[in-house]
């Protein structure tokens, strides 16, 4: 009940393993009340909040690979036709669950870790996404007209796009795929 959550979270009694626990189903604000006021890992609470995510949609990995989208992420990969034409094409057609799959595949990342930098306003994550999965600028500036325009996925400002695609090509790919493995 959100009415006892925030008097919980301000008990100067609360132990630490507890406001882990919350942090998986408090809202925004409390989320950010446990990261400023408890010693706890920014890392450690993204992977309780991931895992929170995963089983709320209660798809487990065994599941995900055992549906047809998986198979063809799988044969496409195996057979090096996973290439970032197809990851556009595959988008430009709103095909975002195989998009994100191919992604997933590349990068090793966890399906819930994609769609938030997909999704993150700034777009910095999708860019840094597309230097580790070896994505030319054109690549990318179409990625963000498709995301920002034509799907709607999320807005983001012209500025914000530009920043991203300037990280992009700023950026050596050693330091994307740094911050991938992170």
């Amino acid at each position: 009940i959100d009415a006892y959550q925030e008097p919980i979270l301000r008990r100067e009694d609360l132990p630490v393993d507890l406001a882990k626990r919350m942090y998986r189903w408090v809202s925004d604000a409390l989320r950010q009340y446990i990261v400023e006021n408890f010693e706890i890992d920014e890392n450690e609470l993204s992977r309780l909040l991931d895992d929170a995510i995963e089983e709320e949609t209660g798809r487990t990995e065994a599941q995900q690979r055992s549906d047809a989208a998986s198979r063809l992420i799988a044969i496409l990969s195996e057979g090096g036709q996973a290439t970032p034409g197809l990851l556009l094409d595959a988008l430009e057609e709103g095909e975002v669950r195989l998009f994100i799959g191919i992604l997933r595949q590349r990068t090793g990342l966890r399906e819930v870790m994609l769609m938030r930098m997909l999704m993150e306003p700034e777009g910095e994550g999708l860019a840094i996404i597309c230097k580790a999965s070896e994505f030319e600028r054109a690549d990318v500036e179409r990625v963000f007209e498709i995301t920002s325009g034509r799907l709607g996925l999320i807005r983001r400002s012209q500025e914000d796009i530009d920043d991203a695609i300037r990280l992009f090509s700023r950026g050596p790919i050693e330091v994307a795929e740094a911050v991938i493995q992170h």
